[in-house]
């Protein structure tokens, strides 16, 4: 189970930026490290992965190819 943790952060930072995006994930990835210090600091140490997934569904749920991602057309022959 050794680097499960960072792993689940990397995935949440990858659907969550959208991909083919080069700046997305670091900008992505510093708030995601905002929001787990503020979950950690405010709601408890217990919450603080519970915060990313939130955010990733909620992000999800309101642009489903991610914040810096484009969505895509698919176009039938």
């Amino acid at each position: 189970f050794m680097g499960s943790e960072m792993s689940f952060r990397m995935f949440i930072v990858v659907l969550v930026a959208g991909m083919g995006s080069l700046v997305g994930p670091v900008v992505i990835g510093l708030g995601l490290g905002v929001l787990e210090a503020l979950a950690v600091q405010y709601i408890g140490s217990l919450w603080q992965q519970f915060a990313g997934l939130m955010a990733l569904v909620i992000v999800l749920l309101l642009r489903p190819q991610g914040v810096f991602g484009q969505a895509s057309r698919a176009e039938y022959a």
